[in-house]
């Protein structure tokens, strides 16, 4: 797909979506108000926003998918080819901002005067409540950029590119303060992502919430990622297609299932 065809205005939403996005919101708000009701679970509720967040932005992440048939690539890139747009405003639309990305100028950069006047009016999506209040046009959510995952730079993967399963592949992951504009065509690389979880507060995935961060898988549910979780687990679970799986031990701890090898997955297939 060029990115002519990403850019286009987006089709109409489908009601099922808008259901889906509806309920997301209610059940999110519900349980928040619940939170709330008890000063002492303020870090509780802020997690569960934070989670709610990441849900949202997925399902926007799937209604592109309907619409375009890929997801959309991390960036578009303009003639010199250099980064010029973010997959977070090129979804836009489908997170109900349809105003903003009407008012936003693909032919321009990002950074253009123009478009820079509409940082601003950052969706609240793109913020985790206990992200630090220093850079608040920084977003809290980012993609992991890789060959070999579902972000692969300019290209777009569709999710039956997606072999380990939608269930088991990280989307997007959280970082405590990426100090990354939520408009800037830029995200965290593979490498960085693999290190481990509130190692690396400024450039991981990492968190304010205590004991670990928020991830979105692919099929668009949620999962909190402890501290513990080893880098081998995270390149399993970042990875599109490595014929890896993740267990849970009996102490909820991931560790990972290597692949079949050849021959049984032949006598498998004969049975």
């Amino acid at each position: 797909m060029d990115d002519k065809t990403q850019q286009a205005p987006p089709q109409p939403r489908s009601s099922s979506t808008w259901r889906r996005l509806l309920l997301a919101a209610v059940v999110g708000t519900a349980l928040l108000g619940l939170l709330l009701f008890h000063p002492g679970n303020a870090p509780g509720a802020r997690r569960l926003v934070c989670s709610n967040h990441l849900k949202q932005i997925a399902l926007a992440l799937h209604e592109y998918h309907q619409t375009y048939g890929c997801l959309p690539p991390a960036h578009t890139d303009g003639r010199n080819g250099k980064p010029m747009h973010s997959w977070r405003v090129l979804i836009l639309p489908f997170l109900k901002h349809g105003e903003l990305y009407r008012q936003y100028d693909l032919a321009q950069p990002w950074n253009s005067p123009k478009n820079s006047l509409l940082a601003k009016h950052i969706p609240p999506e793109y913020r985790c409540p206990a992200a630090p209040e220093g850079n608040p046009l920084a977003t809290s959510y980012v993609a992991v950029v890789g060959a070999s995952t579902a972000w692969p730079g300019r290209k777009s993967v569709r999710f039956q590119d997606i072999k380990d399963g939608t269930s088991d592949t990280i989307l997007l992951v959280e970082v405590a303060d990426s100090g990354i504009n939520w408009m800037e065509p830029c995200d965290i690389k593979f490498e960085q992502a693999i290190v481990g979880v509130n190692l690396d507060k400024h450039g991981g995935i990492g968190s304010r919430h205590h004991g670990g961060a928020n991830v979105v898988l692919a099929d668009s549910s949620s999962r909190f990622l402890p501290e513990s979780v080893s880098p081998a687990a995270l390149k399993a679970l970042l990875t599109l297609a490595d014929g890896e799986t993740l267990d849970d031990d009996e102490d909820g701890r991931l560790f990972v299932r290597p692949p079949l090898p050849a021959s049984d997955t032949g006598d498998a297939n004969r049975e």
